[in-house]
């Protein structure tokens, strides 16, 4: 049966079959953003966006401004009290406001300031920062809570104690605020500061963040007990034996509807309700565990990372290409994720790379423009191209080659190339069974004569295992492993759109099914 390119339709069908918290080695974190992009320092400790659009991140040498492209840093000598940010607050009447290791400084129409009357024992940590009924609040370390109205600064005592050390703030916009202290709980109201006596711990604990839901359910990550979820009814501890990846938690940050990102030093982790339902570390993309905070801005979380600057993410997010992207032709035949986390598309007129840097086309030989079906990469990042009638592309050091009949090839359509633990590579053709490849060569042909139902093979997967899978037009899913050829589900239809299980041992398969 003669076929052309133009009557095929693919279908792409993803198979997950492993629990979530498996599928976590996709490369997830692809822009990452450091000091070789501009930023003060890799350690990022807090970020927000004020009213302008402008993002603002504190390090640990230096304050970062950032416009999505460019940057533009703040240092001691721009008048900072330390280079050390610790916490970072927008303020509609005071500006920015900028908590740093030693004290606090305002920023307002570009230039930094510490006021005249700021007193002698704010020359410290500064942990947290709140804006509450035009005022601002002041979380210490070693000398507790204190507030500003803009020209004055006083301090609450709790017990005529002035050295508590606070580490957060939190009010849902009514008359009292929570506060996390190295000594659990207290709530300031009226002016005063108390034990709160609402949310009972089973243990002594510091408090890290204090978020709460919609519902009133108040979640408060600690330093070493993990996450304690308070409802009407119950109180819920969540840590490294239930789900978390350590009991340390740096900030708890809301995501959409009911998850909550949680940003620990081993890596984050997402809580929906009760249950964690997802990880994000080095297997994800990152290039460190440690993640300070997580900053969320429209449909984007910024992952602010220790010593490694910090990386954008979107969740579920499409991203659209076309010519005017760049793209050679807006029909696109096949995809493949390359060594390098690129993505290689062949389209009607020629094959693109899309990384970071943006759209790279090839430039491709006349035999291969519009004919590419299938596109691979070897371990040493040799790409093969499958063809519908020139046999194999090979793409090395910029440079096409061809494999087609002339050379050992059994059929000019190559629908699909794969390759196993050894090296070998498998070019499945229509009407020629499947060509073994090698340095360069053909070495061995896999057809009927060796237990195929026909030769006309359609796609391809390996497993985690080794297993070869090939589906074969009319005949279902075949098997090759230890040479010897299986069925594994029979008589499946060309036609057919039914999801077909794989093996456990399958971790992720991308099946083809190419209607005709």
């Amino acid at each position: 049966m003669k076929t052309t390119k133009q009557h095929k339709v693919w279908i792409i069908l993803l198979l997950i079959l492993l629990p979530t918290f498996l599928l976590n080695g996709q490369i997830l974190f692809k822009k990452k953003i450091s000091i070789d992009d501009g930023l003060a320092y890799s350690q990022v400790l807090c970020g927000i966006v004020d009213d302008e659009g402008y993002f603002w991140f504190g390090t640990s040498s230096g304050l970062s401004r950032w416009d999505g492209n460019n940057f533009q840093n703040f240092y001691i000598s721009n008048g900072l009290i330390s280079n050390h940010i610790k916490e970072i607050l927008w303020h509609k009447t005071f500006g920015l406001i900028i908590a740093t290791q030693n004290g606090v400084n305002f920023l307002k129409n570009g230039e930094i300031i510490t006021p005249e009357n700021y007193p002698q024992k704010l020359f410290t940590r500064i942990n947290y920062l709140l804006s509450y009924k035009n005022k601002l609040l002041i979380a210490t370390n070693n000398y507790g809570l204190w507030e500003y109205d803009g020209k004055v600064f006083n301090q609450i005592l709790i017990d005529g104690d002035e050295n508590l050390s606070i580490y957060t703030l939190f009010t849902n916009n009514k008359d009292e605020i929570l506060v996390g202290t190295e000594n659990g709980l207290f709530t300031f109201k009226n002016n005063t500061l108390s034990k709160n006596n609402k949310y009972i711990f089973p243990k002594k604990v510091t408090i890290t963040s204090l978020n709460q839901e919609e519902t009133g359910r108040l979640i408060v990550g600690t330093i070493a007990n993990g996450i304690y979820i308070f409802s009407k009814k119950e109180v819920t501890n969540i840590n490294k034996y239930n789900g978390l990846p350590t009991n340390r938690i740096n900030n708890i940050t809301k995501g959409a509807g009911t998850l909550w990102y949680i940003a620990t030093d081993e890596g984050a982790a997402v809580l929906d309700k009760n249950q964690i339902v997802k990880y994000y570390n080095t297997n994800s993309g990152l290039e460190t565990d440690f993640i300070w905070n997580i900053l969320k801005y429209k449909d984007y979380y910024y992952f602010l990372t220790d010593g490694s600057g910090f990386y954008q993410y979107a969740p579920d997010r499409f991203e659209y290409y076309n010519t005017s992207s760049g793209l050679p032709n807006n029909t696109v035949w096949n995809f493949e994720e390359l060594n390098d986390g690129s993505i290689c598309l062949t389209t009607d007129n020629g094959i693109a790379i899309i990384s970071e840097k943006g759209i790279q086309n090839l430039r491709t030989n006349k035999e291969v423009r519009d004919d590419i079906i299938d596109v691979f990469e070897s371990a040493n990042g040799t790409l093969f191209f499958g063809t519908n009638n020139n046999g194999v592309a090979i793409y090395d050091n910029n440079v096409f080659s061809f494999i087609n009949q002339s050379n050992g090839l059994t059929s000019s359509a190559v629908w699909s190339i794969t390759d196993d633990k050894n090296g070998y590579l498998y070019f499945s053709t229509f009407n020629g069974g499947i060509c073994v490849y090698k340095n360069g060569s053909i070495i061995d042909t896999i057809d009927i004569n060796d237990g195929l139902p026909n030769n006309n093979i359609l796609t391809s997967f390996t497993s985690e295992d080794g297993t070869l899978y090939f589906s074969v037009d009319g005949e279902g899913v075949f098997t090759y492993k230890d040479k010897e050829i299986k069925p594994f589900c029979t008589k499946l239809s060309a036609w057919s759109e039914t999801l077909i299980p794989l093996p456990t041992k399958v971790n992720i398969a991308k099946v083809i099914l190419k209607l005709i």
